[in-house]
């Protein structure tokens, strides 16, 4: 009966020894008072899911859906995560998503993946932003969400 206790406390601890613990990673509230998120221009909404990812992974990828409240297309030529002040690109592979065009009162989701220098506990650790660069009536423009776990 020993060895059989024995046994299952050795299995167990090596199990816990080989885990990388996970975290939440979550897009953070805006003031109140703004409409969606936090963005230079109220007009444009983003909404991050929220993902769950192993602490010691090197690559971020959430969902992302844009929404133009505005009464104009815009049209996103670009995607940037900015954390631990570092500004990291946006490497998914599908070049066709940019620039993309959103209509007014559309919503259009984003394919995005950033390879990070750290594990992605570091530079969450400090709060973190996400960056969409955007078009509309031919000025450049940028909305900005915040990022937290």
């Amino acid at each position: 009966m020993k060895w059989i206790l024995r046994s299952v406390f050795i299995a167990i601890l090596a199990a816990i020894v080989g885990c990388d613990p996970a975290m939440t990673i979550y897009q953070v509230k805006p003031p109140s008072g703004l409409n969606g998120t936090v963005a230079s221009n109220a007009h444009v909404n983003i909404h991050i899911e929220t993902k769950r990812q192993l602490i010691g992974e090197t690559l971020y990828g959430p969902g992302v859906k844009v929404t133009n409240s505005s009464g104009s297309p815009i049209a996103i030529t670009n995607v940037e995560l900015v954390a631990m002040c570092k500004t990291y690109a946006n490497i998914h592979a599908r070049p066709e998503t940019f620039p993309l065009t959103i209509q007014p009162g559309s919503t259009e989701a984003l394919h995005v993946l950033f390879r990070l220098d750290e594990p992605v506990h570091d530079p969450f650790h400090k709060s973190a932003e996400l960056l969409i660069h955007y078009k509309s009536g031919g000025k450049l423009e940028t909305a900005r969400a915040g990022l937290a776990y």
